[in-house]
């Protein structure tokens, strides 16, 4: 029995050991946007998960978000850009943000 338990313990803690990958933003449409520093003059605004998609966090307060670039979706106001604003990937639309000069 003693065995079994530590195991089950000894699997429990390798796969906790296992660093989680973050997963990389797919369709980047413009790669010389990438990199930039937006300015949200709208708050509060949503970062969601995907266009319309799941609230992740909310940015409260004017002030820079990094971008990651286009997603390639479009809507008729405009586009969905990555950020990683909320600590993982999400989405926010352009009506949004502007890219400073």
């Amino acid at each position: 029995m003693q065995k079994w338990k530590w195991m089950v313990v000894w699997s429990v803690l390798s796969v906790a050991a296992i660093p989680s990958v973050q997963a990389q933003p797919r369709g980047v449409e413009n790669p010389d946007k990438v990199g930039l520093m937006g300015w949200v003059h709208t708050p509060p605004t949503n970062i969601r998960a995907s266009p319309n998609g799941k609230i992740q966090c909310v940015v409260r307060k004017e002030g820079h978000i990094r971008l990651f670039g286009s997603s390639g979706m479009e809507d008729s106001n405009g586009e969905w850009y990555y950020t990683d604003y909320c600590g993982k990937m999400g989405m926010i639309h352009t009506t949004q943000f502007v890219i400073p000069d």
